[in-house]
């Protein structure tokens, strides 16, 4: 579970922080973003799991 929620948390701040002009590719921001949105349903699931 905490690694879902350091990955959630480090993917955001890279969506948010990354200049534009340095990303490796076009789309670069919004796979971060589906990452982190990943990160935080899996995380959400696992702690309804054992609720």
């Amino acid at each position: 579970m905490y690694t879902c929620f350091l990955v959630s948390l480090a993917a955001g701040v890279v969506a948010v922080i990354w200049p534009r002009a340095w990303l490796p590719f076009r789309t670069a921001r919004a796979w971060t973003m589906g990452m982190q949105i990943a990160a935080q349903a899996v995380l959400a699931l696992l702690i309804l799991s054992f609720a």
